[in-house]
């Protein structure tokens, strides 16, 4: 996700750009997390056949304890120092 992209979610003033930019997310969510791949793929669900937000599959929780979750590899260890750091 670009830093345009991270703003616009912050200036959301309708539902339909609420939906818009939620498919967005999710359409990348898909395409860049392997675990959230392979969940939608084994429930056949076409990203591009998503038109609406309702229709986003959310991840079960348990995956976050059983499975390591993330979209984008060369951040992940930034994000996780970052937050070692808060804890601190």
């Amino acid at each position: 996700m670009n830093d345009a992209f991270i703003r616009s979610i912050f200036s959301i003033k309708s539902e339909e750009e609420f939906n818009h930019l939620a498919i967005e997310l999710f359409r990348f969510q898909a395409g860049e997390c392997p675990v959230y791949s392979a969940f939608i793929g084994n429930l056949g669900i076409d990203t591009f056949a998503v038109k609406d937000y309702h229709d986003i599959p959310f991840i079960p929780i348990s995956f976050f304890r059983d499975h390591d979750i993330y979209c984008c590899p060369s951040l992940r260890q930034k994000h996780f120092l970052a937050v070692a750091q808060q804890a601190w």
